[in-house]
């Protein structure tokens, strides 16, 4: 049973609140973080992969906005919201996985206009994306640019008002996949990330 996740619902953004989701997307995808065929931890994941993934669910999310269509998996949502599902949950399992620390920072204000297009949101969002492969890249600190983009999205709360319950139910989705799992991951053809 996935736990509720509480992350835009709530009155403020924290850094215990990011953690918990952190915690929680991670744990639901612990299977990414293990060999296929000895079901053992992997000793190390390509980052710059992880991080592809996650521009890759922007672009579909892109894609969704163009087709104005409901999403493939969960079609009781637009595909939009479904995908930025996606990239939280992506995102929270890189942070959790890597257990990005957040002790330095504590709430989070707002701090960016309300003013925006959806084409400006997906387009800012893969900048910050951008920035944090760079961070990788770089060998620096990525935690400061993973609570930007989550504040960033948490200002914008208003216009995904049921992102956490998507982000519930893709999860729920992703654990019953029949492609998620170990066995037919290994399987020639499966997916391997």
């Amino acid at each position: 049973m996935l736990e509720m996740i509480e992350l835009f619902s709530k009155p403020s953004l924290t850094s215990d609140s990011l953690a918990a989701f952190f915690n929680q997307t991670h744990r639901a995808n612990r299977k990414w973080w293990l060999d296929p065929h000895t079901g053992l931890a992997l000793t190390k994941r390509n980052r710059g992969e992880m991080i592809a993934l996650m521009h890759s669910e922007l672009s579909e999310a892109w894609e969704g906005v163009k087709a104005g269509s409901a999403d493939d998996h969960l079609p009781q949502y637009p595909s939009l919201d479904v995908e930025i599902a996606d990239m939280c949950i992506r995102l929270g399992d890189y942070a959790g996985g890597l257990k990005i620390s957040l002790h330095d920072f504590n709430n989070l204000p707002a701090r960016f206009s309300n003013n925006f297009s959806i084409a400006e949101f997906i387009l800012d969002l893969h900048e910050f994306l951008s920035r944090l492969m760079e961070a990788e890249r770089k060998e620096m600190p990525q935690a400061p640019v993973i609570v930007e983009l989550f504040a960033y999205m948490y200002d914008r709360r208003s216009s995904f008002p049921d992102l956490d319950t998507i982000i519930e139910a893709k999860m729920a989705y992703n654990a019953e996949r029949a492609d998620h799992k170990l066995e037919n991951r290994i399987k020639e053809g499966g997916k391997k990330i």
